[in-house]
């Protein structure tokens, strides 16, 4: 027994006519026939009498008609539910932030992207550019937020939007006290804490050093922000970061931080897409609308970095706090 004969002999009992249950089902009538006759063969009974004014249904097949209608009934009704469950299903977006931003960008990103994309679950995960970059390609992401160098996009598929202006962080040595922003080559000496070479950051201080001839006098090597932030605290060296790293935690007591002025040291921000995300439908909307959230995040000033429409020149912002080691 199967749905198709089911259906059939509905309708031929409730048009008393297998020319009419023909018509109203645009199948012919003898494979209505062949179905019906499979159908009391299986159950052992007769399902309609004919006479020579048409058909009647036997009382064995009133019988079956109320249960099979009941069995089509339920399956519509399961069929209606699935469809209504599958569109208000979320769309789950696996969201990727360099360590360096998320601290101060991923609460206000899910938060609004639940009130403005009530159908997309975001899952936000962290980790450092080069990680990212290799995720992403392993399509462990959906999407990411990664560094790269003004205009060199990370990708012919992504969307720049903004700019981060890096700082240098430490204790306020005599070497760097009395400065309200240094050049690349007044930290070139600095004993510095940073990040290994497979990272869009590192990889802009060690070309910078290259062009200046000057080598960095990397002290310590670290794939983990926590433990350079520890590091910094302790005294131990500098580092270089872009300013959204800087939370309230990172700067306080001895900790101070100076803009680098050099216009190289900047790096452009880049929403990249995985090549199976772009081929799921709806995923140029939910790209567009993510980075319509971080565009916002900037215009409000959650985001303390410079949009990509600026001047270098007027990248420079307030330092944390309200007090302005930038001579402004």
């Amino acid at each position: 027994m199967d749905l198709r004969q089911l259906k059939y002999f509905v309708a031929v009992a409730r048009n008393g006519s297998f020319s009419k249950a023909s018509s109203w089902l645009h199948v012919s009538q003898p494979a209505i026939s062949e179905q019906i006759a499979a159908l009391e063969a299986e159950l052992g009974v007769k399902l309609f009498t004919r006479h020579s004014r048409g058909i009647m249904t036997t009382p064995q097949g009133l019988s079956f008609l109320a249960r099979a209608e009941q069995a089509l009934e339920l399956l519509e009704t399961a069929k209606g539910e699935l469809t209504q469950e599958n569109s208000a299903a979320k769309v789950s977006v696996r969201l990727g932030l360099p360590t360096t931003i998320t601290a101060a960008l991923a609460i206000q990103l899910l938060e609004t992207s639940r009130q403005q994309m009530p159908r997309v679950s975001l899952k936000i995960i962290e980790g450092m550019t080069g990680h990212l970059e290799g995720w992403l390609d392993n399509e462990d992401l959906d999407l990411a937020v990664l560094f790269g160098r003004p205009g060199n996009p990370a990708s012919s598929l992504s969307r720049r939007f903004g700019y981060e202006k890096l700082y240098l962080i430490g204790h306020a040595t005599p070497a760097v006290e009395h400065l309200d922003a240094v050049e690349f080559q007044d930290l070139v000496p600095l004993p510095l804490i940073h990040s290994t070479t497979g990272h869009q950051l590192r990889q802009l201080l060690d070309q910078r050093a290259a062009m200046l001839r000057q080598p960095l006098n990397l002290i310590a090597e670290i794939d983990s922000l926590p433990q350079i932030k520890n590091m910094v605290f302790q005294g131990s060296g500098f580092t270089i970061l872009p300013r959204t790293s800087l939370t309230r935690d990172w700067v306080g007591g001895q900790v101070r931080y100076w803009p680098i002025v050099d216009p190289d040291c900047v790096l452009s921000l880049h929403l990249l897409p995985s090549a199976k995300f772009l081929r799921q439908p709806g995923s140029a909307e939910v790209m567009t609308t993510i980075e319509s959230l971080m565009r916002t995040l900037i215009d409000r000033g959650d985001w303390l970095q410079a949009p990509d429409d600026r001047p270098v020149e007027e990248r420079l912002v307030p330092a944390i706090g309200g007090t302005d080691r930038e001579g402004r």
